[in-house]
């Protein structure tokens, strides 16, 4: 019985309408996925300082939350309740998909690589 490959996992960034050094709600924004992500639901990961993973025990999808000091530099997400939750709780912020994130830098954690 043979198994069918699996898909690779399609990441996305997500930004504000402007850039990441113009946002003026970074602790705002950081409270509200913090405060709406806990545990059993979610399994949180920390690989390295500035560097925040909140996995959905669901299905295994992510969000990806890359921090300099208390400021958000970068945010992505691996699809499925992740990146549906992010966009929930996230919708008052207004972030939009910038593009598809090379995510060659959470493959040793995650397991997963970009498309």
């Amino acid at each position: 019985m043979s198994e069918e490959p699996s898909r690779p996992t399609q990441w996305t960034q997500w930004t504000p309408a402007r850039p990441w050094a113009d946002f003026d709600a970074h602790q705002a924004l950081s409270d509200a996925i913090w405060d709406s992500v806990s545990e059993p639901e979610w399994h949180y990961l920390n690989p390295a300082g500035g560097l925040s993973i909140w996995e959905a025990r669901t299905d295994g999808s992510a969000i990806v939350i890359e921090y300099q000091a208390d400021r958000i530099v970068a945010m992505q997400t691996s699809g499925g309740d992740a990146q549906r939750h992010l966009l929930d709780v996230t919708a008052p912020f207004g972030l939009i998909a910038a593009a598809h994130a090379d995510a060659s830098a959470r493959i040793a954690t995650t397991g997963t690589r970009p498309t």
